[in-house]
């Protein structure tokens, strides 16, 4: 995300909507977001949190047991390719 004035009024873009077509396959296609609606939101979402850290200690449990799986599957796929290697 990047930021800019526009209007007299801050805006976020994503950065991908601005860079060349050779540098990036597909560029980003959503519009402009007001910065104020955006990062009203944002605090209300962040006093939240630092009033109840418990529900940020609860996502980042969900996050943590819905990684596990996959990194097993890349753990032994290394292990494998490392195998292969010793031979």
């Amino acid at each position: 995300m990047s930021g800019s004035l526009m209007n007299r009024k801050w805006r976020y873009y994503c950065y991908r909507k601005t860079m060349p077509d050779y540098a990036i396959p597909l560029k980003c296609e959503q519009r402009h977001v007001r910065a104020d609606s955006v990062e009203q939101d944002l605090w209300l979402k962040l006093s939240k949190l630092v009033k109840d850290p418990q529900v940020l200690l609860a996502e980042l449990s969900e996050r943590r047991e819905q990684a596990v799986p996959f990194l097993a599957k890349d753990i032994a796929r290394i292990q494998r390719e490392l195998e292969l290697c010793k031979n």
